[in-house]
């Protein structure tokens, strides 16, 4: 998009957003006709749970017995994705957490559209010895040593760092950088362990409830957090088990 398009497309929703009350739906068929005139090529809707309110702490609590409708608002945002799926033209890539994934199959019709490419878990590493951990994303992330004496990148670092960051990718990177600025505290010029363990403790601090909970599969523990809640994602496990055992190579 050039500039005169990019000036041209922003002029365009200035009255609707001078606005004191806005119209959400109106406001996304109108990013529609503009995405669409200009020959969009994809759309990635990351953080898809963002569409969606955030329940209480007493809903996600109780969340396992009863089942928690959507409100109007979320329901017309669904008609309007199926709607932007079925005659937007443009492809359509959505990622999030369970319980935006969730939301979104509580239409069995919005549920086939995002499955058009198929429905892709991205799971956390589990096991230090694990090939796509050990073997391949651990020695890349080896390689970003930036002291004089590097840390042997063996079996004690990866247990270490799946013990500390409970395998999430994120979080792994994250704890990297951590225990790097530890190390940078010292004249030493060295990375240890320990660094690891302190970063975890005073950078990574406020993540190392939710970092436990993981990792030893507390339930209880999970449900502080409305991210960690695994909402009707069992449609898309069976439809995928199902379709492995079927196939002809399985």
């Amino acid at each position: 998009m050039n500039a005169w398009h990019a000036a041209t497309a922003s002029s365009r929703f200035d009255s609707a957003l001078s606005k004191d009350r806005l119209d959400g739906m109106k406001a996304l068929d109108e990013w529609r006709q503009v995405a669409t005139s200009h020959f969009l090529g994809i759309l990635h809707l990351d953080e898809i749970q963002n569409l969606f309110k955030i329940r209480s702490l007493k809903d996600r609590k109780s969340r396992a017995q009863a089942r928690l409708e959507l409100s109007i608002v979320e329901d017309q945002v669904l008609r309007w994705f199926l709607n932007l799926t079925n005659t937007g033209q443009i492809p359509v890539i959505v990622s999030g957490t369970p319980d935006g994934i969730g939301a979104l199959t509580k239409r069995l019709s919005t549920a086939q559209r995002i499955n058009t490419a198929g429905y892709h878990r991205l799971d956390r590493f589990t096991d230090p010895r694990e090939g796509s951990f050990r073997k391949i994303f651990l020695p890349v992330l080896g390689q970003y040593q930036y002291v004089a004496t590097p840390l042997p990148v063996d079996d004690a670092l990866a247990k270490l760092i799946i013990d500390l960051s409970a395998g999430i990718p994120r979080i792994v990177i994250a704890l990297w950088i951590g225990a790097h600025r530890v190390a940078f505290t010292r004249r030493d010029d060295d990375l240890r362990h320990g660094d690891f363990t302190t970063a975890a403790s005073t950078w990574l601090a406020p993540l190392q409830h939710a970092v436990k909970a993981i990792r030893e599969g507390n339930a209880a523990a999970m449900s502080r957090y409305e991210d960690l809640i695994q909402t009707d994602t069992s449609f898309w496990q069976d439809f995928w088990a199902k379709s492995i055992s079927s196939s002809p190579s399985a």
